[in-house]
Parts: structure tokens; C-alpha cells; sequence
């Protein structure tokens, strides 16, 4: 993932920043849950549900009310191959699991880290 964010800002030039915000565990509901919850409720009444084309009918009429969920289907050429990009570049020693925040700048070469619990930006790696 933070490979994915360096390549939106450092190499697609998307972005001029990312500050991506990590969800604490436990302390978050998010609106898409309620979503889930329908696909399974509606997955769960049905007998078998085995081709794509199924999945699709079963998503697109899981909720009804306001609207039908909209069901957009990709092909092969919908995606990026960024695998090429990922290879030049070292992994950095980022132990995800107590970072809170991570922002990725334009012109600006490292990534900047909050831990848990701290309020100050204090380390920065270098992708490279």
C-alpha cells in the first residue's frame, strides 16, 4: 500500500500529497459495513451463487431503497500493471501496524510517519 501511494504522487503525479489516516482498531463503523451486511443478508436467501454474472444480480438488487447498488464491471484493460515500478525501488523498514498517519509529498523524496500515540511527525524513510 504505501508503495501504491508513492507511485500516485511520485510517478503517476496525481497527487501533490497524501496524508493517509490509519482507522484505530475497534473505534470505527463505516458507512459501507450497513452495505455488507445487505450483500450477505441477500447472499444468505439465495441457494447458490456461483458466475460473476450471478454476483452481479445478487449486489445490484441487495438493497433497494434509496437506490440499487450499482454494479460496474472491469475488464483486463481497466487496470494499471505497476508491478514494473515496485521493483526499482527498495522496501522500506515501515512497521505499519503502529504508524497512525502517513503522508507522501511531491518534490519531497521520503515519507513522513505519526506513531501511535505521539503527535509529532518524527521519522521519515526514504522508498529509494
Amino acid at each position: 500500500m504505501v508503495y501504491f501511494l508513492y507511485f500516485l504522487v511520485h510517478v503517476l503525479k496525481l497527487f501533490d500529497n497524501i496524508l493517509y489516516i490509519f482507522p484505530v482498531r475497534g473505534h470505527f463503523c463505516l458507512p459501507n459495513d450497513q452495505d455488507f451486511s445487505l450483500t450477505e443478508k441477500k447472499k444468505r436467501r439465495m441457494e447458490r451463487v456461483e458466475v460473476p454474472e450471478e454476483w452481479d444480480k445478487l449486489i445490484f438488487k441487495a438493497r433497494e431503497k434509496p437506490s440499487f447498488f450499482e454494479v460496474v464491471n472491469l475488464t483486463q484493460e481497466s487496470f494499471f500493471n505497476i508491478k514494473k515500478y515496485f521493483l526499482k525501488l527498495a522496501k522500506p523498514s515501515i512497521k505499519i501496524k503502529s504508524i497512525e498517519q502517513l503522508q507522501i509529498e511531491a518534490g519531497v523524496p521520503t515519507i513522513s510517519v505519526k506513531r501511535l500515540l505521539q503527535r509529532l511527525l518524527e521519522k521519515q524513510y526514504h522508498p529509494k
